[in-house]
């Protein structure tokens, strides 16, 4: 099921957006993604997170930060650039 997030997603300045997926046996409305001005767009809920190349993204908590600078050394995972770098 992916209705309303792969939209969210793809808004996001990144060359290639990872998509995320609602988990099997869940809604989207169960999933709250917020894009944080000059941060990453956080995703909580029932969501798995895939790759470029459609893998899922390992995660350890409900929260995944999404980088939105394209400059994370552990993208698709936020892991804090973007407060070295300019617009995101």
């Amino acid at each position: 099921m992916r209705e309303g997030i792969g939209e969210t997603c793809a808004a996001c300045p990144e060359t290639v957006a990872p998509e995320i997926v609602v988990r099997e046996g869940h809604d989207t409305a169960e999933i709250d993604i917020r894009r944080y001005p000059g941060g990453p767009m956080l995703v909580r809920g029932p969501a798995v997170v895939l790759d470029h190349a459609g893998k899922p993204v390992p995660t350890r908590t409900g929260t995944f930060a999404v980088c939105r600078c394209g400059r994370s050394q552990t993208w698709p995972a936020c892991d804090g650039t973007h407060r070295f770098v300019t617009a995101v």
